[in-house]
């Protein structure tokens, strides 16, 4: 048999092929470094000015505290002097023709801006019951009796001066020569109103002042003067002063004369036995007692409560206002007096 053929030799396996080499990994990037952003600039001015505003605002606050604590308690003092009824004064002197001569530093007249030279045509004060009163000035005793505790215008009361100024409008005022009003008299009231609307006028706020020794001497040097000259024996001088100037003193006095003329001790006066402490002090001041008709309407006025009696808290305003205007009569019918001679 033939020989078989032998086999063919098994094909070598391929070699594998050489992994291939890894690539190298590239070299990471450094990511670049952000510059620092530079510092906004401060505006040191700016803040300055900010903390100036501020501080501003604090002082003017403390400020304003403390001009309202001042306030208040001058406000308290004036209520006080009102309900007191302490006697003021405008601490200016005028003229028979209501021109200003002199004003008081420091016054109530300079501290409303009142000037020597000024002619006071006008004086509005507020009487009891908020009331408006238009009180005409033709000369310095109804000036004086317009500024008086008889208007219930005491120290610390606001009133308003209207003057005249302007010297063509004070020659223009005094042209007019008007008659002074009286008080009961609405036509001449009326008339003295249009001349003072018909010239150019300044209107100052005025708060009263207080009253000066130097004025409270002269005055009872003055009424001194009037008891020996109308022989009024039994006026009492330094009393008439007490009236005027000094309410505690004026209070007391009326008390007492009160109590004496209250016949049965009820404590209240009716009003016969009102008519007494008119009578004694007619006769302190020189003045004329109030008529029969006079005594009753006083009587009506005091008797609040109208029950036919006063007490003394219903009769102490009203009998001293009455008191005022009577001695500012005879003041008036004094000057007048002399100016004739």
């Amino acid at each position: 048999e033939p020989e078989p053929e032998p086999e063919p030799a098994p094909e070598p396996e391929p070699e594998p092929e050489p992994a291939p080499e890894p690539e190298p990994e590239p070299e990471p990037v450094p990511e670049p470094v952000p510059e620092p952003e530079p510092e906004p600039e401060v505006d040191r001015d700016a803040s300055a000015r900010v903390i100036q505003k501020a501080m501003r605002r604090f002082i003017n606050r403390v400020r304003y505290l403390r001009a309202l604590r001042i306030w208040k308690d001058q406000e308290a003092a004036r209520k006080q002097r009102i309900a007191e009824g302490r006697a003021g004064s405008m601490n200016m002197g005028v003229n028979a023709a209501m021109k200003v001569e002199g004003v008081t530093a420091g016054g109530a007249a300079a501290n409303a801006g009142i000037m020597v030279g000024d002619i006071v045509v006008l004086v509005r004060t507020t009487g009891r019951g908020g009331k408006k009163i238009l009180s005409p000035t033709p000369n310095r005793f109804k000036f004086s009796e317009s500024v008086g505790p008889q208007n219930e215008v005491f120290e610390g009361t606001h009133v308003e001066v209207v003057v005249v100024r302007d010297p063509a409008q004070q020659k223009k005022w005094l042209e007019k020569n008007l008659e002074p009003p009286s008080p009961d008299d609405q036509a001449e009231h009326d008339a003295w109103i249009r001349g003072v609307e018909d010239v150019e006028t300044i209107i100052l706020p005025v708060v009263i002042g207080a009253e000066s020794d130097k004025v409270r001497d002269n005055r009872l040097k003055k009424m001194k003067e009037m008891k020996e000259l109308y022989k009024i024996e039994k006026m009492d001088a330094q009393l008439v002063i007490d009236f005027m100037s000094y309410p505690d003193k004026c209070k007391e006095f009326t008390r007492k004369v009160y109590a004496k003329a209250d016949n049965d001790g009820s404590g209240v006066l009716e009003l016969k036995e009102m008519e007494k402490v008119f009578e004694q002090m007619a006769e302190c001041t020189g003045c004329k007692p109030p008529s029969e008709d006079e005594m009753k309407q006083l009587f009506y006025i005091m008797d609040e409560s109208h029950d036919g009696e006063v007490s003394f808290e219903e009769f102490f305003p009203t009998f001293r206002s009455y008191q005022m205007k009577a001695i500012a009569k005879l003041v008036a019918y004094d000057e007048d007096k002399r100016s004739k001679k």
